[in-house]
């Protein structure tokens, strides 16, 4: 969204910030960072997927809410199941305004 006109541009920043994300853990395990949506519910849980991330790209005239996954051919099927079942739980756990 447009952060001079959109209603909501704060709150796509939040939400952006709790679904947080970021790429698969390197040696040692996870626990070097804040336990964001995306960590604990997409890569502590899938070990093959690779990265899992959202982003808010907001513009004077434009703006884009979007989220990232990736992960390794053999996984593809099972990462799109992961990321909408994400997606749907944020839906099904919608506050009401």
């Amino acid at each position: 969204p447009s952060y001079l006109e959109e209603h909501d541009f704060v709150t796509t920043c939040v939400l952006s910030q709790l679904l947080g994300g970021g790429g698969s853990f390197s040696a040692g395990g996870p626990g070097k960072g804040l336990y964001s949506r995306m960590y604990m519910n997409v890569l502590n849980r899938n070990e093959l997927m690779r990265t899992a991330v959202s982003y808010n790209q907001a513009y004077e005239d434009s703006g884009c809410f979007y989220m990232h996954f990736g992960c390794d051919p053999p996984f593809l099927k099972k990462m799109i199941d992961v990321a909408l079942r994400e997606i749907g739980l944020l839906i099904a756990h919608m506050p009401d305004a």
